[in-house]
């Protein structure tokens, strides 16, 4: 969808041309200034010489994992024991379960958890510390970067301006630097507003009129209970409490301090999401949920806080049964919604838009893409479609999934194997197939590509006693051979062999006797996209490892105590 445009024609074009410039990165992509997205964006591409978004997919989820993690570091802070796993027990669904779908499956999307680290970066270091000192200037940095995440980036340095004022509200203390302080703040969210673009044609979608905000705003509020607009009197209700404490005590400093500044994030980011998103249900889309749920996040750790402060157990009792409630059955339905609507489907139609992109690559014809429904391709306009992909720049990087095979030309001591009619197997659709129906045969490639990536993919299929690393690519001083597993079910299995530095060559034998041997023509595969997919035929043994290991991280949080903790629980 957007990255057509955000990478491939905005970046990927002028890299092949030698014309790309700063400048380039800086363009807006609707409303925002994805800078860093873009940034992050090309650098895979060019490193892994192929445009994957599965490889930036996998980057992504990484970015989204380790804020989960920092989260969790933050509560650390504040709560331990059973809060500290009450507080986690909330947090790891949000970094789990599907809601968000949009961010997790599209690779530009990195944009989303950028912002998300941009507030939390800014508020960690500027809302606890003094105004203008070095940790404070070092805030307003992330503060400023996270202008190039998306156009509501700017919002970071509000909420820490927030903060600052309400500090010395409640401190009574208005000093010339904190003074100082709040007016370079201020110039940092008039900066970051200023740059967002105005996209005449997403008027439509905004609130016109104070109640289609309002409603919009109180049900982003009420998330994951969206269909209950009313829910946002409970589920942000822990968060209020914690202020109205802090006022009376007149005292927001610390951990607090970040923690209020993330809840009041969370509400302009809601309120500017309701307004440019109010009509036709977008502020629903999923994309936005990721940033609703650090809302959740703030909401639960201020549960905790305020248990730890000894409020009354009854009255925090009724409000942690009624706020779990809405959470768990909010977050059910968001996930049940997220699978029955789109990701049950969600497999057909990617495979739909890979026929017809792959039908127009092997013939051309544009009227492949005019043909299809809007649903079933990658980009909702065929004509401008159909010119991307045939932009060098752009047909050179594409990945695995659509990349066209190379055709394998036999060379002297080729014999015994034949090519049959394209056949569209499971891993290589569409490439072209070599068969030798008995040996003794032998195929010799002529020499492969100078510039091919550093990976082949490619389908085998054979004969009982048959194994795939018959086949292998050869240069004169080094030999890959295809992984080896047996073979003989008469299905294909999908493979990847390295080529060797030099002048690489596909070798495959076949021995004498009745056996035979199949293999398609190779896809190239560039290093990242082969590391996603090695860790992909592993996630079963990943999954269990690392869930181990991140369930012994939290038992071992949740039972050493935090030097200090007896002083600051008798404090409280």
């Amino acid at each position: 969808m957007d990255e057509w445009d955000a990478i491939g024609r905005v970046l990927l074009v002028p890299h092949a041309s030698g014309t790309l410039h700063v400048g380039n990165f800086l363009e807006t992509q609707n409303e925002h200034r994805i800078v860093f997205s873009r940034v992050l964006g090309y650098f895979l591409a060019t490193a892994n010489r192929q445009w994957d978004p599965l490889l930036e997919m996998t980057v992504g989820a990484a970015i989204h994992a380790a804020f989960c993690a920092a989260l969790l570091l933050f509560a650390r802070t504040m709560v331990q024991g059973v809060r500290f796993v009450a507080v986690a027990l909330v947090t790891i669904p949000l970094f789990l379960l599907a809601f968000d779908w949009e961010n997790t499956l599209q690779g530009i999307q990195s944009q989303f958890y950028l912002l998300e680290w941009g507030a939390l970066g800014t508020l960690a270091l500027c809302a606890p510390s003094r105004p203008l000192s070095p940790r404070w200037w070092t805030g307003l940095l992330v503060g400023v970067a996270s202008l190039g995440t998306m156009s509501s980036g700017f919002v970071a340095g509000a909420a820490a301006l927030a903060v600052l004022v309400a500090r010395a509200a409640l401190e009574r203390r208005f000093a010339a630097r904190t003074a100082s302080a709040a007016g370079i703040l201020a110039l940092l969210c008039m900066a970051g507003y200023a740059a967002a673009a105005h996209v005449p044609g997403h008027d439509t979608l905004r609130a016109h009129t104070p109640r289609e905000w309002i409603v919009a705003a109180t049900s982003a509020l009420s998330w994951p209970a969206l269909d209950w607009p009313l829910a946002f009197l409970v589920l942000q209700l822990p968060v209020v409490i914690l202020i109205r404490r802090c006022a009376r005590s007149r005292s927001l400093e610390g951990s607090e301090s970040v923690l209020v500044g993330l809840a009041a994030w969370v509400w302009m980011q809601t309120a500017i999401i309701a307004f440019g998103r109010a009509n036709e249900g977008m502020f629903r889309s999923p994309r936005y949920m990721d940033l609703y749920a650090v809302g959740s996040f703030a909401n639960a750790l201020a549960l905790a806080v305020l248990w730890r402060r000894g409020a009354g157990v009854r009255a925090m009792g009724a409000l942690s049964a009624a706020w779990v409630a809405l959470f768990a059955c909010g977050l059910w339905t968001r996930t049940d919604d997220a699978h029955r609507i789109y990701l049950d489907d969600y497999p057909r139609l990617k495979e739909l838009e890979r026929l017809n992109v792959r039908g127009f690559l092997a013939t051309g014809d544009a009227s492949v893409l005019w043909a299809a429904k809007a649903n079933e391709l990658p980009y909702p306009l065929p004509g401008n479609l159909g010119r991307m992909l045939s932009e060098p720049g752009i047909r050179s990087m594409l990945p695995m999934g659509i990349r066209p095979a190379l055709h394998l030309e036999p060379d002297e001591g080729t014999r015994g194997f034949s090519l049959q009619d394209p056949s569209a197997t499971r891993s290589n659709p569409g490439a072209r197939v070599w068969v030798a129906m008995r040996g003794p045969a032998r195929f010799v490639s002529r020499p492969l590509p100078q510039d091919i990536l550093p990976f082949i993919h490619l389908a085998v299929a054979g004969s009982p006693g048959m194994d795939a690393s018959a086949i292998r690519v050869e240069t004169a001083g080094a030999s890959e051979s295809v992984p080896l597993f047996a073979l003989g079910d008469g299905r294909m299995h999908s493979a990847d062999v390295a080529v060797p530095p030099g002048r690489a060559r596909l070798v495959a034998d076949v021995p004498e006797g009745g056996r035979w041997l199949a293999f398609s023509e190779p896809v190239e595969v560039g290093r990242g996209s082969w590391f996603v997919h090695w860790l992909l035929r592993r996630s079963g043994p990943i999954l269990t490892v690392t869930t181990g290991l991140f369930a012994a991280l939290l038992l071992a949080l949740a039972l050493v105590e935090r030097p200090g903790r007896h002083i600051q629980d008798a404090a409280a």
